[in-house]
């Protein structure tokens, strides 16, 4: 389903355009006047060109009286070809997929990338943008950098939600969801197994009527590929695979400590929380369950563990 203002980056088939509910369509296109076309008219005129700009009137009439509802559409189609995103992939991992990338580097992968697959590279520099803005030292005494990193991460998940075919797509795909606690329902492995871990771990924290097992750390397991995490997401991974070691207890002390006074995000603070409230649980650390649990008062995501906590 398209919005008002939708961008289209895979090429449809005559099948997938459906067009319910109107008995007039008018198209134009790359700022052509709209003219009257057919349902299929629409599909053929929409799947026609891998780039073109469409605006788009669906007039509904009723039989009564012939006044009409209508809505407009404007619709991008920006579909890059195979070769394109395999050169903005491999820019990427040469350019921003190191530990010490830099701003500008995102501006040198950007002149390097211009034209190709702008929608989808502009999904891999947000991301990284957004790990700028997370980090940057003045954070803590600037909050609206927490809300443009947040801001950034969902630019990236939007971006590049029909690439998780993709290798890079797929691990940024899933840092920047991680970053957004929008853990989904289905297991799509990354490449990055310490992140596939942490993310099927919330998972089943969120839906689960029984304790899941505790994840271990991946040791062993090289990633696939890399893609930079902030500093507060490379310590929420770090706490989880701690928390299931033997010496994990001053990990949780000071991750209470961070999420009550710490400056995070409040998806960061919620992922924290659920973490640290199910292992105090299972510990019988009833303080610092509570604790947890007040901090996950009302969540819509992780309501479901708080509610077992009572009842262990």
């Amino acid at each position: 389903m398209l919005g008002p203002n939708s961008v289209i980056t895979r090429r449809p088939s005559e099948a997938d355009v459906v067009i319910e509910n109107a008995t007039l369509i008018e198209i134009g296109v790359d700022g052509d006047s709209e003219r009257p076309v057919s349902v299929r008219e629409a599909a053929q005129i929409i799947g026609a060109r891998p780039r073109q700009m469409l605006n788009v009137r669906l007039a509904n009439e009723r039989v009564e009286d012939r006044t009409a509802a209508a809505v407009e559409y404007r619709i991008r189609l920006d579909v890059a070809d195979e070769a394109e995103l395999d050169r903005v992939d491999e820019l990427f991992l040469q350019h921003l997929a190191r530990d010490d990338a830099r701003r500008e580097d995102v501006t040198r992968f950007s002149d390097e990338t211009d034209g190709l697959a702008n929608f989808y590279r502009d999904g891999l520099a947000s991301y990284v943008l957004g790990v700028f803005a997370k980090d940057q030292p003045a954070t803590a005494d600037d909050p609206q950098s927490l809300e443009r990193a947040l801001a950034a991460f969902g630019r990236a998940a939007f971006h590049l939600a029909d690439f998780r075919d993709r290798r890079v797509a797929a691990a940024v795909a899933a840092c920047a969801s991680l970053n957004l606690n929008d853990i989904g329902s289905a297991s799509i492995p990354t490449g990055l197994p310490g992140v596939d871990a942490a993310l099927g771990f919330l998972r089943h924290l969120r839906g689960s009527d029984v304790s899941p097992q505790w994840p271990k750390r991946p040791l062993g397991q090289p990633s696939a590929l890399r893609c930079p995490v902030d500093d507060a997401t490379f310590a929420f991974l770090d706490l989880v695979f701690a928390l299931g070691e033997p010496e994990g207890t001053p990990s949780a002390s000071a991750a209470l400590e961070r999420i009550e006074h710490g400056t995070l995000t409040a998806p960061d603070r919620t992922k924290f929380a659920v973490v640290l409230g199910e292992w105090a649980s299972r510990t019988g650390r009833g303080e610092m369950v509570r604790r947890c649990a007040s901090i996950l008062y009302n969540d819509p995501i992780f309501e479901g563990a708080v509610s077992r906590w009572k009842t262990a």
